[in-house]
């Protein structure tokens, strides 16, 4: 299963990213599903979320194939493995 780790601005800017996205269902292109983990670390953008993207959060690039989207706080290592779990299941 492929894990993906991106900073907060490399999946909302990031090519690579929309394209995996967008060629999810193509008949000769499949991975079985990827979990990517976005740390919103703040650090990637040079400017305030609101001039960056029309987005409120920089993973809702994965609403364009209806994927989940987990927030997560990564201070409770707890909530963090269950998240994993559910997608990992998702998957």
């Amino acid at each position: 299963m492929p894990i993906v780790v991106h900073g907060d601005a490399a999946i909302a800017g990031q090519g690579i990213v929309f394209e995996c996205l967008q060629m999810e269902s193509l008949a000769n292109y499949t991975v079985g599903g990827t979990i990517h983990v976005v740390i919103n670390n703040q650090v990637g953008f040079t400017t305030t979320p609101d001039r960056a993207r029309s987005s409120t959060y920089c993973s809702e690039v994965a609403t364009s194939i209806s994927a989940p989207i987990f927030h997560v706080n990564a201070n409770s290592m707890d909530d963090v493995a269950n998240t994993f779990r559910i997608a990992a299941q998702y998957r």
